[in-house]
């Protein structure tokens, strides 16, 4: 709840009427392919999240035929790919900081 705040927020900030945001909820991975099948089916230009490993690792297949990139909002690294980006600070980036 409190990322979809966040997000509603720096919409709302951005004051862009040309943004629209749409919600697909993986269930921690138990929906991931229903909700990724949803986004693709709703022609979705970018998604923002999943949050959990396994919810990304069961969306990516159908997301990256589609072409639809993902920002990632967790912090395993090895989910980077060309159209997936991690946004999540890991572990030793925490304790640089």
């Amino acid at each position: 709840a409190q990322i979809r705040a966040g997000v509603e927020l720096a919409l709302l900030n951005a004051r862009r009427a040309d943004v629209q945001l749409a919600y697909f909820d993986t269930r921690a991975g138990t929906t991931a392919e229903q909700a990724a099948l949803a986004a693709q089916e709703a022609e979705v230009d970018i998604i923002l999240g999943p949050l959990f490993t396994a919810a990304t690792q069961k969306a990516y297949p159908i997301l990256a035929e589609a072409e639809i990139p993902m920002l990632l909002l967790g912090n395993n690294q090895a989910l980077a790919s060309p159209s997936s980006w991690v946004l999540g600070a890991t572990p030793e980036q925490q304790l640089e900081s």
